[in-house]
């Protein structure tokens, strides 16, 4: 059997992610480390409090299962894009093939892989938790720290579902263009 392409790469998902985060001068650094961690300094600051654990667990199931699929989605996407180009170098038509769009869907793939299993360590820490009241025995200001750790964690995976989201509508932009054409 012959190994045609890129050997898999064997980083984690946190070294992928942080690829990406780190791609381009760091341009998503902002709005995915700082941005949240303001976020969870002005929770702490104005003592906002999580509750409602079963309702965060459910949404944040229901957003872990739509990641998923997504990610099913760009990796199909990746695999037809690359039978496309392989048809089109067999017929020699694809001089000067466009990279940008294959760098896009990967870096979406890391990002939703990454914001995919980001909801579901939350999603079972979250329900842990809430089971068995942990929550609830910790001091005040212990309540507040997990409080401001918990909304600043949202704040990120928030921040990392819109770059996400962006990278799909960058990528669907020049598929549309043109560049997935047979």
């Amino acid at each position: 059997m012959t190994n045609r392409g890129r050997q898999p790469d064997r980083a984690s998902i946190l070294r992928q992610y942080a690829d990406v985060l780190f791609k381009d001068h760091g341009r998503y650094v902002f709005w995915e480390v700082f941005v949240p961690i303001v976020v969870a300094s002005v929770g702490f600051i104005f003592n906002i409090r999580v509750s409602n654990a079963d309702i965060i667990v459910s949404a944040l199931g229901v957003l872990g299962g739509l990641l998923f699929a997504h990610a099913i989605f760009v990796f199909d996407l990746r695999m037809n894009y690359m039978h496309v180009i392989g048809e089109r170098l067999k017929r020699g038509d694809a001089d000067g093939e466009n990279l940008t769009v294959p760098m896009l869907i990967d870096d979406m793939f890391s990002g939703v892989v990454y914001s995919s299993a980001l909801s579901l360590l939350v999603t079972m820490l979250t329900a842990l938790a809430s089971s068995y009241g942990w929550y609830g025995m910790l001091c005040n200001v212990l309540q507040r720290i997990v409080s401001a750790m918990f909304i600043g964690v949202m704040a990120h995976l928030a921040a990392c579902i819109w770059r996400v989201l962006k990278l799909t509508s960058n990528a669907y932009g020049l598929l549309r263009r043109g560049h997935f054409s047979e």
